[in-house]
C-alpha cells in the first residue's frame, strides 16, 4: 500500500501544533504510522495504529489528522 500524509499533534508545544508524518492506510479510517519527523515529541510514534479524521487548520486548509489510537 502507498503511504499518505497524516498530521500528528505535538505534545510539547502550546498552542497545539501539528507535525506531518507518513502513514499507511490499513482499513477504513485506520492508519499505521510509518515515519515521523526526527526530534519531534508527538502524541503517536512509528508503528502506532491510529484513527484518522479530516480536520481544518486555523488558516482554513484541510488535512488528515491522527486523532486517537486505534
Amino acid at each position: 500500500m502507498s503511504e499518505t500524509l497524516i498530521y500528528i499533534r505535538s505534545v510539547a508545544k502550546d498552542p497545539v501544533q501539528w507535525s506531518p508524518a507518513a502513514a499507511v492506510p490499513m482499513s477504513g479510517n485506520i492508519y499505521r504510522i510509518t515515519s515521523v519527523p526526527a526530534g519531534e515529541s508527538l502524541e503517536f510514534r512509528v508503528g502506532d495504529m491510529v484513527k484518522g479524521q479530516m480536520g481544518t487548520f486555523p488558516d482554513g486548509s484541510e488535512a488528515l489528522l491522527a486523532v486517537a489510537r486505534a
